[in-house]
């Protein structure tokens, strides 16, 4: 389910138009289905190596990051 974040002031197309730009860069890039983009952010997210900001977007960390955990 996708939330979305009301309070952050940003509009909430934005915040669809954001998500959506990163589903369909992997969706691109890797020739995978938009739903499978979709698990993949969210899997990257469960095991920490991705973070999500809300009204942002999602963020993959950086390598020393990874590292130390």
């Amino acid at each position: 389910m996708v939330v979305t974040d009301y309070s952050s002031g940003m509009p909430v197309y934005r915040q669809v138009a954001i998500r959506e730009a990163l589903q369909h860069q992997l969706v691109e890039e890797f020739g995978i289905a938009p739903n499978t983009a979709q698990k993949v952010l969210t899997r990257l997210r469960q095991e920490g190596a991705a973070y999500a900001v809300r009204g942002v977007g999602t963020f993959v960390r950086s390598d020393e990051a990874l590292q130390d955990d």
